[in-house]
């Protein structure tokens, strides 16, 4: 995994390495929740979650997509009331944290931004041009994505998945809809109402978002790795 996410930047202070490990932790804990129902795995994954947005503002999105998605997948919990809680209590942090940075440091971490909205053809076709382009680069610049895909495509492929498999490349999909949703709605904020170049943004920025959220996959890899391994010793 090392060697799959390394990146000369990420070791120079920024805290998406962090992010990305905290998401592996999450992800395997979640993978192990779902097979033993055991709430000491899931009380893992919920420290997980919720110390990301303390190490980065944008962490709360990150958290929101998580949780978004349980909700999506919620009748497939056995333990619901423990789901409905793990993610009450999340969005009572992200409450409490807003608020603290609000209140008594004059920080806002919304940042508002305004209303715009975007009618003329040209600037769809170029908000859609720069983004995906940026965003095919980011995926070519962090390998691991290709690894993700390749996962996404056996998951979806084979007949060797236990119901716990499935119900994963199943929760993997809806994150990354979701996720990808929430990158297409920050960066055309970003393009309707930010003063700085929209390419600046997607080039300072767009890279190590997709990284920090890549480690919840990480799983789908191993995992990938195990039922093709399994099949050649058959």
């Amino acid at each position: 995994i090392i060697f799959l996410s390394f990146d000369d930047f990420l070791f120079r202070g920024y805290q998406e390495i962090l992010i990305f490990s905290f998401f592996i932790f999450l992800s395997k804990n979640f993978h192990i929740y779902t097979l033993n129902k055991k709430s000491a795995n899931l009380l893992i994954c919920f420290i997980c979650l919720n110390l990301i947005p303390w190490i980065k503002h944008e962490g709360f999105l990150f958290v929101l997509v998580f949780t978004f998605s349980m909700l999506f997948l919620f009748r497939y919990f056995s333990k619901k009331f423990e789901i409905i809680t793990f993610v009450g209590l999340t969005w009572a942090l992200i409450f409490l944290k807003n608020f603290i940075f609000y209140k008594y440091l004059d920080l806002n971490l919304v940042h508002g931004g305004g209303n715009k909205i975007i009618g003329d053809f040209n600037q769809i076709f170029e908000f859609i041009s720069i983004f995906s382009f940026g965003l095919i680069i980011s995926i070519i610049k962090y390998k691991i994505w290709i690894f993700i895909f390749i996962s996404f495509y056996f998951f979806s492929t084979t007949k060797l998945l236990s119901n716990n498999e499935k119900f994963f490349n199943k929760f993997f999909k809806v994150n990354l809809i979701f996720f990808l949703l929430l990158l297409i709605g920050i960066y055309y904020n970003l393009y309707i109402n930010s003063s700085l170049d929209f390419k600046w943004w997607i080039d300072t920025t767009l890279d190590r978002l997709i990284y920090s959220y890549s480690g919840i996959f990480v799983i789908m890899i191993m995992l990938t790795i195990n039922n093709i391994k399994n099949y050649n010793l058959k």
